[in-house]
């Protein structure tokens, strides 16, 4: 097993490439490259919640809890447009509006570090005069997977596939789908 010789041209054998972002870090000049070309072309706008459009008004048919006070104009846009999607996935109550707070909170802090990245790049020139990661990128993916993790709880994340049927409202009648199996089986009698 293994050795000089083996493997030969296997589906998925060989060294795997590294990611864009691993690339610039400690890769090639291509990677780095390719990853600084990436970044700057998907660069997030420069906008502030001044010059930010207005978020769309709520539908009247859809009652969520009351923001809480001490949200900023960013973490409110984001209440905004979560806490209606939260509702009608059954997962917004008066007692999940902290969570849902700290999930607002999450993102805009996450827009944040990575508008910041981008403005300085992935790479940054070190006090060695080494070219290094970025250092605010290991909070952003911390902040990334935090923010990841509430949108699954309020079931928010798009999942690649479709869910099923949305969740009944309350009070509304529930239908058996296996009702027709519940009844006694009978064994017809054997012949003798």
């Amino acid at each position: 097993m293994g050795g000089k010789g083996s493997g030969g041209h296997r589906a998925g054998a060989g060294r795997k490439p590294q990611n864009d972002e691993l690339g610039a870090v400690k890769g090639s000049r291509r990677s780095r490259a390719r990853a600084k070309a990436k970044a700057t072309a998907h660069a997030p706008n420069q906008t502030t919640s001044a010059d930010a459009p207005a978020t769309p008004p709520l539908p009247p048919d859809v009652k969520i809890p009351e923001p809480p006070g001490n949200l900023t104009l960013d973490e409110l846009a984001v209440w905004n447009e979560l806490a209606p999607l939260a509702e009608r996935e059954g997962t917004l109550s008066e007692s999940t509006a902290i969570a849902l707070r700290d999930l607002c909170e999450s993102m805009v802090l996450k827009r944040k570090l990575l508008r910041r990245i981008g403005d300085d790049g992935l790479v940054v020139v070190g006090t060695d005069g080494s070219d290094r990661a970025h250092p605010l990128l290991t909070q952003f993916r911390g902040l990334m997977q935090r923010v990841e993790a509430g949108m699954i709880r309020f079931k928010l994340s798009p999942m690649g596939k479709e869910l099923g049927p949305p969740p009944e409202k309350k009070g509304a009648a529930v239908v058996d789908a296996f009702a027709e199996f519940d009844e006694p089986v009978t064994k017809p009698a054997r012949p003798h």
